[in-house]
């Protein structure tokens, strides 16, 4: 039973995704426009599958996060995030409930829940995200999901300018594929 057990386990690999295989982008309404943008580098880490934990961690450099205008840019990282302070956004993923019954089966498709620690600067605030998933012939698997903070629970100064206003509302979206 014991040989059967540990076999079972070393079968769980921690499977790895990044900006290669997919896009993590943000979107916010302002008073004269939308901002969007994306992380151009981030590495998200899930402990899923057969005798997986299923838990994670999501980290992205701040320095990598874009909205496609320089000045704008300098401002969140210096101004509003504190790059030099905070260097990351984390996503601790605490558990992933799986509505489906697939995920731990290394096979299929279905819907699951995200539940995870966000910290943005040194704010830390419970998140849930809703993901659909789909498992690959070649054992990968293919997350998407979305999910909508707002900018003003993690006690960020107000990024916006004098001629727009930024509503604190911010939309995330992620499509990404694991690279075992």
């Amino acid at each position: 039973m014991l040989l059967f057990l540990l076999s079972f386990l070393s079968m769980a690999d921690v499977l790895l995704f990044n900006e290669e295989g997919g896009k993590l982008v943000f979107e916010m309404r302002a008073s004269l426009h939308e901002v969007k943008g994306q992380a151009e580098q981030f590495l998200v880490e899930l402990d899923v599958g057969p005798g997986g934990t299923n838990t994670g961690k999501v980290t992205i450099p701040v320095n990598q996060l874009t909205t496609f205008l320089e000045v704008r840019d300098e401002r969140m990282h210096k101004e509003v995030l504190q790059v030099d302070k905070f260097p990351t956004v984390t996503y601790t993923i605490l558990s992933i409930n799986d509505v489906s019954d697939n995920l731990d089966r290394g096979q299929g498709k279905g819907k699951a829940m995200l539940r995870g620690v966000l910290t943005v600067a040194s704010v830390e605030r419970e998140v849930e995200i809703p993901v659909a998933y789909i498992w690959t012939d070649d054992g990968n698997i293919k997350l998407a999901g979305k999910t909508q903070i707002r900018w003003t629970d993690f006690g960020l100064p107000d990024p916006s300018i004098s001629i727009s206003t930024l509503y604190p509302p911010m939309d995330i979206k992620f499509s990404i594929t694991s690279n075992k």
